[in-house]
């Protein structure tokens, strides 16, 4: 699950999950559209808070199955 996803599920606003996290609510913004990683210690804090709903691959666009020659062949 997204953070974005998880934010709106749980009707949290950028501003309060900012609050929680202790980081701006234009860097959740950030975290939210891509265009910023949160740093390892923050992840993990997402993790925990989210109850494990956000993982840390979730912040990465990787393909659900990566192929890679030579294995699994």
């Amino acid at each position: 699950m997204t953070l974005t996803d998880y934010l709106h599920k749980k009707r949290i606003s950028y501003a309060e999950y900012a609050r929680m996290i202790g980081v701006s609510s234009e860097t959740v913004r950030r975290y939210c559209i891509g265009a910023r990683l949160p740093t390892r210690a923050i992840i993990e804090y997402i993790f925990n808070e989210t109850g494990g709903r956000v993982t840390p691959n979730d912040f990465f666009s990787l393909p659900k199955k990566i192929r890679v020659s030579g294995v699994d062949e």
